[in-house]
Formats: C-alpha cells, sequence, structure tokens
C-alpha cells in the first residue's frame, strides 16, 4: 500500500514538472497522502504485533496449537489500523501550515508535529522493548526444549512439539526482527531530527523547504526498498528447507545439493544414534527413572510417618 500510494504522488509531480501545470486535484492528493500515511503506521506496528504473538504462543504453550481461532489475528490488525487511522486522521484536521508549493499540490504534507513527535518516540521506544523481548522468548523457549527432552511421557508430546516449533520460528524471524528494528530505528531518528530543524527549514526560502523535504521524504523510501528487498532474502535463508529447493533451481546439477545430510534435533545433536550412544542414552534414562522411584519412595514414608 505505501509503494502503490507513492506512484500516486509521483506521476503527478512527474507530470507537473513536465508540463509546468498543475496536475492532480488537492482532494487526490490529499486521500493519496492519506493511504500513503497509512499504510507506514500500519507498518509500524509490525515488530510489536510479532512479539506479542510470540509472546502468547510461548506463555500459552500447552494450549496454543489446539484452539484454532481468528480472534487474535483480528484483534492484532484490528489495533494496527485503528492506532494508524487515528494518526492520519489528527494529522489531516490538525496541518501544519507553510509546506505548500505552487503548481505541485502532491507537495503539499499534512502533519502535526505533536502527532509526528509522539508516534516517533513511542515506536522507538517500543521497538527497543519488542527486541529485548524477543531475545528473552529466544532464551525460555530452548530453555523449555532441553528440560522437556529429557521427559519421555507422552503427556507433553503436544507441549514438546509446540517449544519445538516456537524455537523454530523465533530463530527464522530472528534475522528478520533485526533488520526491522536498525530499518525503523534509522528512519525513526531520522525524522525526529527531522522535526527538530523544522522551524529553522519554514525560516528559509521556498526552494530551500522543497529540497531539505524532498530529501526526508526520498531517504525514507530508499529505507522501505531496502527493507522490502532484504526481508525475502533473510527469509530464505533463516528457512533451510526453502533455501535448498532455491538452490536447486539456481543449482540444479550441483551435486554437493543432492548429497543426503544427518538429520539433526532442534539442540544440533544427532538425530540418529549409533548403539554405543543408544546403550549410554538407554541407561541414563533407566538411572533418572529409579532416582525418581526413590525420591516418590521417601516422600510417600514420610508422608506415612506424620500420618503415623
Amino acid at each position: 500500500m505505501v509503494i502503490l500510494s507513492r506512484y500516486f504522488i509521483i506521476i503527478p509531480l512527474l507530470l507537473s514538472y513536465l508540463t509546468n501545470d498543475v496536475i492532480g486535484t488537492p482532494l487526490w492528493c490529499r486521500g493519496a497522502k492519506a493511504l500513503h500515511d497509512t499504510g507506514v503506521y500500519v507498518g509500524a506496528l509490525d515488530m510489536i504485533v510479532l512479539v506479542a504473538e510470540r509472546t502468547i504462543a510461548t506463555v500459552f504453550v500447552r494450549i496454543y496449537e489446539k484452539k484454532k481461532t481468528k480472534t487474535l489475528g483480528l484483534f492484532f490488525v484490528s489495533l494496527q489500523w485503528i492506532f494508524a487511522l487515528l494518526f492520519v486522521v489528527f494529522n489531516q484536521t490538525h496541518a501544519i501550515t507553510g509546506l505548500s508549493y505552487y503548481r505541485l499540490p502532491c507537495r503539499r504534507e499534512y502533519l502535526s508535529l505533536m502527532a509526528v513527535r509522539i508516534f516517533m518516540w513511542t515506536i522507538l521506544a517500543s521497538n527497543m522493548v519488542a527486541i529485548i523481548v524477543f531475545v528473552i522468548l529466544l532464551h525460555i523457549n530452548k530453555k523449555r526444549y532441553e528440560y522437556y527432552n529429557t521427559e519421555f511421557s507422552n503427556k507433553y508430546l503436544s507441549e514438546r512439539y509446540q517449544i519445538a516449533e516456537n524455537v523454530r520460528t523465533t530463530r527464522l524471524l530472528y534475522p528478520l526482527m533485526l533488520a526491522y528494528f536498525l530499518v525503523s530505528s534509522t528512519a525513526i531518528i531520522m525524522f525526529i531530527v527531522s522535526a527538530f530543524v523544522h522551524k529553522r527549514i519554514l525560516q528559509t526560502t521556498e526552494i530551500e523547504r522543497f529540497k531539505q523535504t524532498s530529501y526526508v521524504g526520498h531517504f525514507f523510501d530508499i529505507l522501505f526498498a531496502l527493507l522490502a528487498i532484504i526481508f525475502p532474502h533473510l527469509a530464505v535463508y533463516g528457512h533451510h528447507s526453502l533455501l535448498r529447493e532455491f538452490k536447486k533451481i539456481f543449482k540444479p546439477n550441483n551435486p554437493s545439493s543432492r548429497e543426503p545430510k544427518p538429520p539433526k534435533r532442534l539442540d544440533g545433536k544427532q538425530l540418529i544414534m549409533n548403539s554405543a550412544e543408544e546403550r549410554e542414552l538407554h541407561f541414563t534414562n533407566l538411572q533418572s527413572q529409579w532416582s525418581s522411584k526413590k525420591i516418590y519412595k521417601k516422600r510417600d514414608s514420610n508422608r506415612s510417618l506424620l500420618k503415623g
């Protein structure tokens, strides 16, 4: 939506430069700006929504996979759109003056300095908290997986499966989250700096204002384009099976791509064990079971003594 609305803005501007005439009505340009800003505000909450969903999957690990519901997704999507629309409406109704340009209605910016500053500082702080929580969630799920991997009760099979999925999903999203955080933080810092120097820009000539605002807008669009290019590459490299399929497409005759690799568990250990490793694992589990039985017997004897 951001890219599409950007074309709605750029095309009238290019035609205005070529024809030296007004192309595009103020209503059209205002609608394109509102659509563009809505997409920006919706996308600004992507990182927070992802971390919130992963937090719910970690906290409610026993029932997350069993209960299928669309309520959670609808709630997060509605939250993003309500957040975006509130800021867009406030910017449209409290837009600052002095940003209009002769014969270029699509250069008109509809921004409120107070709303922009609140938005920037809120998103910057939220993204920092989100990346910290994301790292903590990965650590918690890895510890849970190591604990449940030593338990062989069928009672917790679904829970172990969901924990393994949480670890895999978090590892897959980790480079994406890091890239989003870096790009988002850079864009926010750029906009904060531009907001602080806005008063100085208003005191300059019209051409200088035009240049400065163009630099900020183009800088943001370039960052957004880079993020759109980086995201699929990081997703492919983080998903090993998907990466193998891509390698088969681009290197169909590569013999190394057809060589089978030994399967591994989520913790990096070999999934298929030899006879010596199986024997060692068997006696280790047997010893742990005997130890647990002794503990239970000792507890039962203590309870009987207390009752007596």
